[in-house]
């Protein structure tokens, strides 16, 4: 869904290592919609975030780029649950 923002970052899984979270302000994206594009690019299903955050916008940094500490926060708390 290339007309909305999205960022990815990774959360630390207690005993399971990394996990990739995906931020989205596409209220319509799932998992499911991720899985037939990759499937459509080859691409392997490992790729595909398994946690999916809805956000209104993506925190910026105070020079306007996406602020991926915060974002990694978010995710630490996302892999929490």
């Amino acid at each position: 869904s290339p007309d909305f923002e999205h960022a990815a970052t990774l959360s630390q899984l207690a005993g399971y290592g990394e996990s990739t979270v995906l931020f989205t302000t596409d209220d319509a994206l799932d998992r499911m919609m991720l899985l037939r594009a990759a499937h459509k690019m080859q691409a392997p299903e490992i790729a595909i975030s398994r946690h999916i955050v809805k956000v209104d916008i993506l925190p910026l940094t105070g020079n306007g780029k996406v602020d991926y500490v915060a974002l990694r926060l978010r995710a630490e708390n996302v892999a929490a649950r």
